[in-house]
Order: C-alpha cells, then sequence, then structure tokens
C-alpha cells in the first residue's frame, strides 16, 4: 500500500489481490497491519464472508494470522466475526494513573491456556531496549 521508493497508488482491489496472493501462503506467520486501510467503506456482507473464508483458510493450514485494526474504523460487523473465530484478541489502550500515562495489553480472549490469564498487561517501549512488560503496573 505506501512503498518505501515511488508514490502511493490508492488500490481497491488490494484486499483481494492480497487474498489471492499464492506466495502469501508459502509463510508460517501473515500479519496484515490496519485492516481499516485495506477494506473498502462499503463492504458487502459476500466481501466479509470471502475475508473471513480467508483468514479461517490461513488458521486451518496451520499457520498464524495477525490482524491489527483501528476498531473506530472498521465495520463492526466484520470485528465481531474475526473475534469469533480468534485464538487471541486483545486491545492497547492509555490510561492516565496518578498523572502518568500507562500503557496497556488489555486481554479479551486467549483460548486454548491452560493457566489463568491476567486481563491487563502494562508495559512500554525504550529507545534502544524495545518492548518492556511492566511486571508491577496496577491497572
Amino acid at each position: 500500500m505506501f512503498p518505501r521508493v515511488g508514490r502511493v497508488v490508492p488500490r481497491e482491489d488490494f484486499l483481494y489481490r492480497l487474498m489471492n496472493a499464492k506466495k502469501l501462503f508459502e509463510n508460517e506467520a501473515i500479519i496484515i497491519d490496519t485492516l481499516n486501510s485495506l477494506i473498502k467503506e462499503n463492504f458487502s456482507k459476500r466481501d466479509i464472508f470471502e475475508f473471513i473464508s480467508f483468514v479461517k483458510k490461513i488458521i486451518n493450514s496451520g499457520r498464524t494470522i495477525i490482524i491489527t485494526a483501528n476498531p473506530s474504523l472498521v465495520d463492526q460487523k466484520v470485528l465481531d466475526l474475526l473475534r469469533a473465530i480468534c485464538d487471541i484478541h486483545f486491545k492497547l489502550e492509555i490510561k492516565s494513573i496518578g498523572g502518568d500515562l500507562k500503557r496497556f495489553i488489555n486481554i479479551y480472549r486467549f483460548r486454548g491456556s491452560s493457566i489463568q490469564i491476567t486481563g491487563a498487561i502494562g508495559f512500554r517501549v525504550e529507545p534502544k531496549i524495545g518492548f518492556v512488560i511492566e511486571i508491577a503496573a496496577v491497572a
């Protein structure tokens, strides 16, 4: 969608081209970052069905698919269907606690876990270190 070199060309059919890319199925993990930038505003029921079928095909082939989306920009029906078939569903949130902004991963679904899963995990991202889990964070 957004090449490093060249100009951005809007593609109405980008999601369909993605779903039909045979090379995609050669990878163990597929990441679709910002789903809302790939789908059209007028996503029909048939479009939703085809996309969910595509996701299930990937899952059933033993591969992992990670999809990120801005929930305020994606049709609620699409999100509900994706949440129904996912193994893990979490949301990144920022909360103000004691005058500081704290970041949390709120876990809404973690299918197949044999242990109790914490509902919220505090984290931060630091330069030259990366992703740091806040073990003592309070939600």
